[in-house]
């Protein structure tokens, strides 16, 4: 999974419930082991679609939909 270190406030990872010191362990059901394969996977789906993301946290595993937001400028 990918730890989770810090979440943009107010940004799309945080309005849907992804906090600091999540363990993100799937996108849309695809594993994720690396952040590079993360950003890729985002970075392939349209803005105003939805994932879900599941997480590793306090021993428990929570899945959320979380509505992909549009690239900073510049990215």
């Amino acid at each position: 999974g990918i730890y989770v270190k810090s979440v943009v406030k107010n940004g799309p990872a945080s309005k849907g419930g992804i906090v600091n010191g999540d363990i993100i362990v799937t996108i849309n059901n695809i594993p994720m082991k690396s952040v590079t394969k993360a950003v890729k996977f985002v970075s392939s789906l349209e803005p105003g679609s939805n994932c879900i993301i599941e997480v590793f946290r306090k021993f428990r595993y929570i899945k959320y939909n979380i509505k992909i937001g549009e690239s900073p400028k510049g990215h």
